[in-house]
């Protein structure tokens, strides 16, 4: 048979056994609703939406940014150019009246000469001061990096792979819920079939009890014998109070898990059975946690580099543009635009520090990853023996309840034949419930170790995805 399909069955068989589906309840919905409820998961979604938004940011670095600037000024006096230059401006524009007008140069512009060049429409200008007391200005300015010196682009990269190391740290927090869940309902079934098999030993009692009533009339048993029986069922009492109690808690905390009332899980009745394990399942490389920690070194080393881009020279474009111009001063330019290089030569070395900071970030997460690789490959292999272990319990158990009902059912007999006691008698009942217990709690710890080994293993969440058809959130 083909080694996929093979798989498939086997897991299959796996998720099938799981789950006794109710209409109200079911480990489907249960893993569904705990996946939609889980406070962790929507922390883990937060946090990827932020690093998105660093992402844009980081983007946006290559947008100009654009402000709008308006202030008003009020000058302790008009600025003015010096008074040696305010006469040699007089003296150059004297010059002129007399060329154009045909004086001598060397003639004095007395008032005569003045008042008569002024009836012409010439007259000797002040000079205007070079900015009025009263400043009233607007502008528009822009600027555009257009080279950030690789900070942008290993920005970028760096955010990617937080994004990719929370996907998988959601990934994880994913199989621990499913793992959670299911053996949380394994624990239901347990107790479902314990209450079952308590419910047979209460049936043996109360048919013992009818059977040593109707010998004591006769005479065949005495009070002693009804006393026993008493007290084994008081005894029974205690450990179905007991098998309710762990019924609610366990109820309780699946409702915790998955935000369904209690009450209905309450009613949901698991049937346990054992299921193989594939043989494939031989690598911890799936293991979402283990796949973070990749992330999470490639961002170090990102940021690494971050560092020492603040050494590269950075591009950048400006300009800006006067919406106000009567009021600008004689040297005010109405607009200009331009292109500049930003380096920093020397930073007291605090981008070199930062840089050796990344570079002990990033080799004290690859060791926490060979720490971690190193403990699942040894939690791998102790969950292998653990399920080899819980095979042969398991066998044993079922060996010991096919025992203890045969010495059960040969001590009925012996029991109204009087040839044993009832305190005899009862012992057998006692030793086959004991037996039933431990043959589903031999199952349970079964199922729990192969649930270990698909955890470790990182399958567990996309397995119980794939053959549960749950939707992926």
């Amino acid at each position: 048979m083909n080694l996929k399909l093979k798989m498939l069955l086997i897991l299959m068989l796996f998720f099938n056994f799981i789950s006794a589906q109710t209409v109200e309840v079911s480990l489907k919905n249960l893993i569904e609703k705990s996946l939609e409820h889980s406070q962790k998961l929507n922390i883990k979604k937060a946090e990827n939406l932020q690093y998105e938004q660093d992402k844009q940011m980081a983007y946006s670095s290559y947008l100009p940014s654009v402000s709008f600037e308006g202030t008003y000024t009020y000058l302790n006096d008009e600025v003015m150019l010096p008074d040696d230059f305010n006469k040699l401006l007089m003296g150059s524009q004297a010059l002129l009246v007399k060329e154009a007008a045909g004086i001598p140069f060397n003639t004095k512009l007395t008032p005569e000469i003045l008042a008569a060049l002024a009836q012409q429409g010439v007259t000797l200008k002040e000079i205007p001061p070079i900015q009025g007391q009263n400043v009233l200005k607007a502008n528009i300015s822009a600027q555009m990096i257009l080279f950030s010196g690789l900070k942008v682009p290993y920005a970028i990269k760096a955010t990617n792979e937080l994004i990719k190391m929370t996907d998988c740290l959601s990934e994880q927090e994913k199989n621990y819920l499913v793992k959670e869940i299911v053996t949380t309902y394994d624990k239901m079934g347990v107790v479902v079939v314990s209450e079952e098999v308590l419910e047979t030993t209460q049936h043996y009692l109360n048919e013992q009890e009818r059977f040593v009533t109707k010998a004591i009339a006769t005479g065949l048993a005495t009070d002693l014998d009804l006393q026993r029986i008493n007290l084994a069922k008081e005894q029974l009492k205690v450990k179905q109070i007991e098998l309710n109690a762990s019924r609610k808690l366990l109820a309780a905390r699946l409702s915790q898990l998955s935000g369904i009332s209690a009450q209905e899980i309450e009613a949901i009745r698991p049937i346990l059975e054992q299921f193989p394990v594939s043989d494939s399942l031989n690598t911890i490389s799936n293991r979402s946690d283990v796949q973070a920690l990749d992330h999470a070194i490639m961002a170090s080393q990102y940021n690494q580099k971050i560092q020492y881009t603040e050494y590269i020279p950075k591009v950048f474009a400006f300009g800006k543009k006067e919406l106000i111009t009567q009021d600008l001063s004689a040297f005010d330019p109405e607009w200009y635009v331009g292109a500049g290089v930003r380096w920093t030569l020397f930073d007291k070395f605090t981008s070199h520090h930062n840089a050796q900071k990344a570079q002990l970030n990033t080799l004290i997460l690859e060791s926490k990853k060979d720490e971690a690789v190193e403990l699942l490959a040894l939690g791998m292999q102790k969950s292998k023996f653990t399920i080899e272990k819980n095979i042969q319990l398991a066998e044993v158990a079922e060996k010991e309840v096919s025992l203890a009902e045969k010495s059960y059912n040969l001590s009925l007999k012996e029991y109204q034949s009087g040839i044993i006691s009832m305190k005899t008698h009862l012992e057998s009942i006692n030793d086959l419930e004991k037996a039933k217990l431990n043959r589903i709690q031999a199952i349970y710890e079964q199922r729990a170790s192969v649930i270990e080994l698909y955890d470790v293993t990182g399958n567990l969440y996309q397995t119980a995805a794939k053959l549960l058809d749950i939707k992926q959130q």
